[in-house]
């Protein structure tokens, strides 16, 4: 079973292709066709943060490279060709470290693509088109255009690098509580859940890789814990399919939910009926 999104894109691309890793990313499909991987976790209100670097792009041939973001799970995967996305961001300049910055969200069964500075864009239409792949062959009757939402008032926020830390000289507790409100870098609430949960006696690690739980609990007792940090007050809804998959996966019986606040609704959940 694949470990993480991208291999079950990969295996399900291997029925018709024969996907070889030429870079960190890159995939050459075959002799005329290229996938460009994209992943993103989920954050509040369904969005995914993603950075496409302009330079990499443009080593391959632009018209028959794909980009893949995939959102969260397999199952959300949006295929735009290069020069598809290359003309929604006309106009737009890299930031300093050379990417195309974006946000994905979803919203009421529809798909947009949100551009800092510029606008968004309604790529419902490129949800899961693999076919789109086979663009630049002329094997593909039409290529979606996407439609363009209009402008923004404000401009997005971005996650920033990595290299941006907690204050680690705040006790514990603190660090845990800032660390849900964090949305920006949720590694650092997943690591922070890991030493909390070692500081009560249990043995746990944090894997938080692409497509599995964040914390694993493995003694005294093995459990999942999900990692919820958000910039807004409470948590509104939590994904029960990805929860229960996560279950299954590390053989755990017991699961905890971790976050700042909880809505009323979310809070009066009972577990059982969904796992």
């Amino acid at each position: 079973m694949p470990d993480r999104p991208r291999d079950a894109v990969l295996a399900h691309l291997s029925q018709y292709f024969a996907p070889a890793r030429v870079r960190d990313s890159f995939y050459q499909l075959n002799a005329n066709v290229t996938a460009y991987f994209r992943y993103s976790k989920e954050h509040l209100g369904n969005e995914y943060f993603f950075g496409v670097v302009k330079r990499h792009i443009e080593e391959f041939q632009p018209n028959s490279t794909s980009v893949l973001f995939i959102c969260g799970e397999s199952e959300n995967v949006l295929v735009l060709p290069v020069t598809t996305l290359a003309s929604m961001y006309d106009g737009v300049d890299p930031s300093p470290d050379g990417q195309w910055k974006g946000v994905i969200a979803a919203k009421d069964d529809k798909w947009v693509f949100r551009i800092s500075h510029k606008g968004q864009y309604d790529i419902t239409l490129f949800l899961n088109r693999y076919d789109l792949l086979l663009g630049s062959l002329g094997l593909v009757s039409s290529i979606p255009v996407p439609t363009f939402l209009g402008a923004r008032n404000r401009p997005l926020t971005v996650q920033p690098g990595r290299s941006e830390r907690l204050d680690q000289g705040a006790s514990l507790p603190e660090r845990l509580l800032n660390a849900t409100k964090d949305f920006r870098h949720p590694r650092q609430l997943e690591q922070t859940v890991q030493q909390a949960l070692t500081a009560l006696g249990l043995e746990s690690q944090a894997l938080g890789r692409a497509g599995e739980t964040d914390v694993l609990i493995t003694r005294p007792f093995r459990a999942i814990v999900e990692c919820k940090s958000s910039g807004a007050k409470a948590i509104h809804q939590l994904n029960f399919a990805r929860i229960k998959r996560h279950m299954a996966e590390q053989r755990a019986k017991h699961v905890a939910v971790i976050g700042t606040s909880f809505a009323r609704a979310v809070a009066r959940l009972d577990f059982r009926h969904f796992v």
